[in-house]
């Protein structure tokens, strides 16, 4: 299958990808919102790049004879290119060519990849002179004629494209310029995906949107990100631990939960401070770039996340996506937050209440059945998407089989609950007969990429299953935002209209009680008094 164009809400600059936009202008002036990272900032500075215009000289001019990116020399993790778009007052065909010369070049490039295990290369991309490029005040423009080009790159360049928005507004306008594009004879943006995934993904964005979908995520969503898989972790934390060659062999033999407690009981022994937790602390803080997964799941419109990972990659793509006060649990519970995250199995940042080893999982219950009761209510009373979690965790198979007692004798399927199963359904890579006999009553399983799939093309199958879910789940921040007219169609013109006027007469409504739900409704589709 060729390239695909993902479309999520979030920050270019800690998306793990093999290579980004970096927009400039011919003299490197970079605009301070790109500068917040230190290591990055470093290397901007040495590479000559300036905040602002007011900045001192004199000025490199790289792009006047050369080509309109090049890329920012040894900047840390993935990689940025330098590319010449912030020159205001251009048409929108010059703003295209800036971005087709990055694509080039990032697809062409022999340098080592940031994410080498993923199946294509994937690179990333702003929405290009919507700022100081000059065009903010026209963006839909810019829409109408971006999404159509990086889709049409993704298939000549075979990479995967990742369009990345700042903010709602832009997110819910590129979604809607697919939308329209999607209507077009012949054009299908997902022929990844055959009619029956197609048709999950929409039932699965309409769970959403009416607050029936909860997401449990597993350790293939952070793998995307360059993290290890449980398997590695433990290798790596038997390579700390300094076993010998002849102790690895031996490791390799024992179940995972075992290796766990072999490799924590020896760093006991060596009489150090830092026990298992600290180690993959220790680890895992290598990573500070979340997975495209992260930031298509964080943008769905769903309140309850549980995870098994350690990691704090979906808190990052959540604020990243506009979702700063995500509250975690157990460890910083609050009534105030709109959206929860429950940790299961622990958080590297309480290291010492990481649940990896076979004591850990045996104490489990009599430490934590506050939080088994959390999963075992969304289990009962939401439609549970599994992504990136292998259905083995001993936990998750003793919650599990709690709800199948309690709800033994029921018979009938729950209301809101699609086609009646009792947990919902888990995105695999790769199918498994047996497995899926096992988990047949309770458990579908959906493999976007085939049941035969290997590794890599079944883990990107389910990142191109995860953008389709997110793009019909999508809201329509940009419907009263006149920055975003052009990518408006006729019936849309009309509502905006009519919801103007609504707006315009606001005074004579304020008396109403019912005013306020409305200012709520006005300020979602993007009016700017809708406060």
């Amino acid at each position: 299958m060729p390239g695909h164009l993902f479309v999520i809400r979030g920050d270019l600059t800690r998306l793990a990808c093999d290579g980004w936009l970096l927009p400039t202008d011919e003299a490197l002036h970079v605009t301070p919102s790109w500068w917040r990272d230190a290591a990055l900032r470093t290397a901007l500075e040495r590479a000559g790049a300036r905040p602002s215009l007011a900045s001192e000289g004199p000025w490199a001019l790289p792009f006047t004879s050369g080509p309109r990116s090049l890329p920012v020399p040894d900047a840390p993790g993935p990689r940025p290119y330098f590319t010449w778009i912030g020159s205001a007052g251009e048409p929108v065909e010059w703003y295209l060519d800036g971005v087709r010369a990055f694509l080039g070049a990032a697809a062409a490039t022999d340098a080592p990849r940031f994410l080498p295990e993923r199946a294509r290369r994937l690179l990333g991309v702003p929405v290009v002179g919507t700022g100081f490029g000059g065009m903010g005040h026209v963006a839909g423009r810019i829409h109408d004629h971006l999404l159509p080009m990086l889709a049409e790159e993704a298939r000549r360049l075979d990479v995967d494209i990742a369009l990345v928005c700042a903010d709602e507004a832009h997110y819910a306008a590129a979604q809607a310029t697919r939308r329209r594009l999607s209507r077009e004879p012949g054009v299908d943006l997902w022929p990844e995906l055959d009619e029956a995934a197609k048709a999950r993904a929409v039932g699965l964005a309409h769970d959403a949107a009416n607050a029936h979908l909860v997401l449990f995520l597993g350790a293939g969503v952070s793998m995307g990100a360059g993290l290890p898989s449980w398997t590695a972790l433990l290798s790596q934390l038997a390579r700390e631990a300094g076993l010998s060659t002849d102790e690895l062999r031996a490791y390799q033999d024992l179940s995972a939960l075992d290796r766990a407690q072999f490799v924590g009981e020896r760093l006991r022994q060596q009489g150090g401070e830092r026990g298992v937790g600290d180690e993959v602390r220790a680890l895992f803080a290598r990573h500070r770039h979340h997975g495209l997964a992260h930031g298509l799941l964080a943008g769905l419109p769903v309140a309850e996340t549980i995870t098994t990972n350690y990691d704090t990659l979906f808190e990052q793509a959540s604020a990243d996506a506009g979702h700063p006060h995500v509250s975690v649990l157990p460890y910083a519970p609050t009534r105030h937050g709109t959206r929860w995250l429950l940790k299961m199995h622990g958080c590297v940042e309480h290291p010492e209440d990481i649940v990896l080893t076979r004591e850990d999982y045996l104490r489990y219950v009599e430490r934590n059945a506050a939080l088994a009761g959390i999963v075992q209510a969304m289990l009962l009373t939401k439609h549970m998407l599994f992504v990136g979690f292998s259905l083995e965790d001993d936990n998750f198979l003793r919650i599990v089989d709690a709800v199948r007692r309690a709800v033994r004798g029921w018979g009938s399927p729950r209301a809101g609950r699609g086609e009646g199963n009792l947990l919902g359904c888990a995105l695999m890579t790769r199918g498994h007969p047996l497995l899926e006999t096992l988990w047949s009553r309770d458990l579908p399983w959906v493999c976007p990429g085939g049941r035969e799939a290997g590794t890599q093309a079944g883990a990107r199958a389910v990142e191109v299953f995860l953008d389709l879910l997110a793009h019909h789940a999508s809201s329509h921040g940009h419907l009263l935002d006149g920055r975003f007219d052009d990518v408006l169609d006729t019936p849309e013109r009309a509502l905006r209209d009519a919801l103007r006027d609504l707006a315009r007469d606001a005074a004579r409504y304020e008396g109403a009680p019912a005013w306020r739900s409305v200012q709520a409704v006005l300020r979602t589709l993007g009016h700017p008094r809708g406060e």
